[in-house]
């Protein structure tokens, strides 16, 4: 049987970064396969890069053939930065947790229930008696 040949493979510099960000995640199957083009890339064969990444001939070939078609696209997005801007912060204010939203809500609720109770308290009994009649109006009609 012939010895294999390492093929001609080359990262641009944004890919090389990329795969190197993807191969320190430690997330598999994505670092395996951002591991085994880096090492195609430095001149191993696909048997060997496989063998060093964890990953069998088939499957650096797939990774291999799926970098081709779709580049550094392949892998994950980079998480989102933590920083903060002045938006952002204004936001976190505003979005309080639900359950603090909900105590909120539920205060205005009975407010507004007290403020009618207290209004029904100041026109007297007959304005009561006023609605009841005109729902029993509508009903009968």
């Amino acid at each position: 049987m012939a010895k294999e040949q390492p093929i001609a493979f080359h990262l641009s510099a944004p890919d090389r970064a990329e795969c190197k960000r993807v191969a320190q995640l430690k997330l598999e199957p994505h670092s395996q396969r951002a591991n085994a083009l880096l090492l195609i890339e430095s001149g191993l064969t696909h048997r060997e890069a496989g063998a060093k990444s964890g990953l069998s001939i088939g499957q650096v070939r797939y990774a291999l053939n799926r970098f081709r078609k779709f580049g550094s696209a392949m892998f994950p997005p980079p998480p989102l930065a933590k920083k903060k801007t002045v938006k952002q912060e204004i936001s976190t204010e505003e979005a309080k947790p639900a359950s603090k939203k909900l105590k909120k809500e539920k205060k205005k609720k009975k407010r507004s229930k007290k403020s009618k109770k207290e209004n029904e308290k100041k026109k007297g009994p007959d304005s009561k008696k006023k609605k009841k009649k005109k729902k029993n109006k509508v009903k009968k009609k």
